[in-house]
Order: structure tokens, then sequence, then C-alpha cells
């Protein structure tokens, strides 16, 4: 489990840790998955979360292009392929935020974004339009600071 205080290292990882890469089409090699701004994750991340931690490098980095993953390029993954130094910025807990908004928080368009093919990446385009329009909504509604620039 990643601490939520504090700066502490993240090593990279293959696909067996992890819950959303395409283990049949995506390489193996271990990686950090990282992105530049709140909304490009969360569109890579399939729908059904209550929460998301925030954490974000501790220094500025350099990721690495990726490769053979098909919504790369709308998500603006990059990879980190060495332990790196990360801190905790919050928690959006959707759960309380789908309570005091009365709604359905989570876009419905990130519920079938993780499938390869041509209907998947419009639906995760679709997926970031309404991340981006949602955020200015987080940041009224939580602690997480979640300026684009500071991410």
């Amino acid at each position: 489990m990643l601490q939520k205080t504090g700066k502490f290292v993240l090593h990279p990882w293959g696909n067996n840790k992890s819950y959303n890469r395409d283990i049949e089409n995506e390489p193996d090699n271990k990686r950090i998955c990282v992105a530049p701004t709140i909304a490009h994750c969360l569109t890579a991340l399939p729908q059904g979360s209550h929460g998301i931690h925030i954490y974000r490098t501790y220094y500025k980095v350099k990721a690495k292009k990726p490769y053979d993953v098909f919504d790369a390029e709308i998500t603006k993954e990059g990879w980190l392929t060495r332990p790196t130094i990360f801190m905790y910025i919050g928690t959006i807990d959707f759960h309380s935020m789908e309570l005091k908004l009365g709604n359905q928080f989570w876009p419905d368009d990130a519920a079938c974004c993780c499938f390869s093919d041509v209907d998947g990446l419009d639906t995760s385009k679709d997926a970031l339009k309404e991340w981006k329009d949602l955020i200015p909504k987080i940041n009224r509604h939580t602690k997480v600071r979640t300026n684009e620039e500071d991410n």
C-alpha cells in the first residue's frame, strides 16, 4: 500500500501488479505510468473506484515515451523505469462528491476506455474531455490541489 504522507520511493513494476494494464497487448516491462495532469491520469483508469489517491513526482522528471499502449496519445502517458521519489497530494473521494453534488461523478465514458479498439480510443477521448470539465468541481469539493500546472 502506498503511503499518504511525505515523500517516498516508488519502484517500477510489471503487468502482474497492475489492475489496469492490458496484459495481453502491452509490454511487460517494469514501469511507473505517469501523465501530465490529473485528468489525463483519470482517463487511463477503468471506472469503479470510490477514491483515487493523487501523487506527483517530488522532483521534475523526464518520462520515457511508451510503446504498444493503445491510448497513450490521448492520456499522454509516460513511463518512469527507475525508482522515483513521489509525494502524496491528496485523495479524491468520488462517493462523497456524488453525495454532495447529487449525481454520478465518474464519467460514463470512462467505463470503456480500456478496450484497445477504435471505439475504445473514441471513448478515451470523450472521457478525457469529461474529466477536464470535472476538474473545477473537484477543486471546489476536495482538498486536493488539482491545478494543472502543479501536476
